[in-house]
Order: C-alpha cells, then sequence, then structure tokens
C-alpha cells in the first residue's frame, strides 16, 4: 500500500480534491495523509489528518512541519496539491537503501531568477539560474519516513525568517542535499512533476503531471 503524504490549508479544496481522486483512481488502496491546521476543513477521501499549529503566514514553515507532525513512519511521497497522479507509485521501490529522493529539476535550469517575487527581496540570488538557485523541487519528495521533516524544521531557524513565508522548502530541501548526501538520491521532474506542455510532446509518460495551479 503507497502512502501519499499531502498539506493543504485554506476553505478552497479544489486543488485537493483533484489530486485526492487521481490518487484513488491510480492507487485505489493507498494511504493519503492530509497535513493541515486546526480551521480547514477536511478533503474528502483522506485517509486520515495530522494538524499541527503554526502561523499561515509562515506557510513553508507551517508546510515542512505539518509534514512532520503527520509522522507517518514508512515511505511516503509528500506532494503538492497542483498535481496528478496518473499512475500507480512504490516509494519503497524508488529509495532502495536511501533515506530520501528528492526531485530534480528538468525544466527551466538555465532560466534567470526572479530576485522580486511577490514584492519580497532574494537579491543574493540576482542574476542567478534556476538551476544554480533551486536544483530540488519541494513539489514531490520520497522519505523513509517523517524524521528527514523533521530535520528540515529545525533547519528552517538557520536561514533568513523571510524563508518562512516563500521559497523556505526548496531552501531546505537544498540544504538537506548537502548535508545528507549520502543518503539521498534524485527522481527527475520530468517523471515525477511533468509540466503540462511537456507531457506529450517530449516525455509521454509521465507518473505525475504538475499543472501549477491557475497558471495551467
Amino acid at each position: 500500500m503507497t502512502t501519499f503524504v499531502f498539506f493543504h490549508v485554506g476553505d478552497n479544496l479544489t486543488w485537493p480534491t483533484r489530486l485526492v481522486e487521481s490518487i484513488r483512481q491510480t492507487n485505489s488502496d493507498a494511504e493519503i495523509v492530509m497535513a493541515s491546521d486546526g480551521d480547514t476543513p477536511n478533503v474528502e477521501g483522506v485517509t486520515r489528518r495530522a494538524n499541527v499549529n503554526g502561523d499561515r503566514t509562515q506557510i513553508m514553515l507551517l508546510r515542512l512541519a505539518g509534514f512532520a507532525a503527520a509522522q507517518v513512519d514508512k515511505p511516503a511521497i509528500y506532494l503538492d496539491t497542483d498535481m496528478i497522479v496518473k499512475t500507480s507509485i512504490d516509494p519503497a521501490k524508488e529509495l532502495g537503501s536511501k533515506t530520501a529522493m528528492l526531485c530534480k529539476r528538468s525544466f527551466s535550469n538555465e532560466a534567470i531568477f526572479n530576485h522580486n517575487l511577490r514584492g519580497m527581496d532574494f537579491s543574493e540570488y540576482k542574476g542567478m539560474t534556476l538551476g544554480k538557485v533551486y536544483p530540488v523541487l519541494a513539489c514531490a519528495t520520497i522519505t523513509r519516513d517523517w524524521k528527514p521533516w523533521a530535520q528540515m524544521v529545525a533547519m528552517m531557524d538557520y536561514i533568513h525568517p523571510k524563508f518562512k513565508l516563500w521559497y523556505g522548502d526548496q531552501e531546505v530541501l537544498r540544504l538537506f542535499a548537502s548535508t545528507e548526501a549520502d543518503e539521498i538520491g534524485y527522481i527527475n521532474e520530468s517523471e515525477y512533476a511533468c509540466l503540462p506542455e511537456y507531457e506529450y510532446s517530449i516525455y509521454p509518460t509521465p507518473k505525475i503531471v504538475h499543472y501549477k495551479g491557475g497558471r495551467k
């Protein structure tokens, strides 16, 4: 039985509902864990939920804390909600002997990072490419248990507070990849988070499609 975990807060359940429906169609016996806060409604079809207390204005920290609070003690895949699962997933097989499999960027590696996104100042990365700044994506991650997420929550104390609001998950995933290099492997964005525009033209059989919210 495959375990899927996602994080969602807020009353709009459109994206997580769509994700759960796709999991149920392709992995019918899956355990689906919803990490959230106490004010968010249930998403139909989940197996259980794990609530965490926190500030929604620090959504990146809250997301990581939610994954840790889920206390999943077996191999699982942790997904963004704006994704469609298209086939069966086997986290344990992908892990092999590794502690975690991180999602390696396949697309837009040479694009220049937007250092003023959402009015926030990320000028330390000005002029750098996406592949250099964030080679690892947070949209799809496989871990052996919940402990890597607890490590990443702790790492948030050692980076700039602005990352608790935005980009913090990718910041600590990059740090985690460097500090735990021997325990880390990689899955490809093209297979586990394929953008729709590449699904049929270049990568015809991705396991998961990542439609990037309203953009797609």
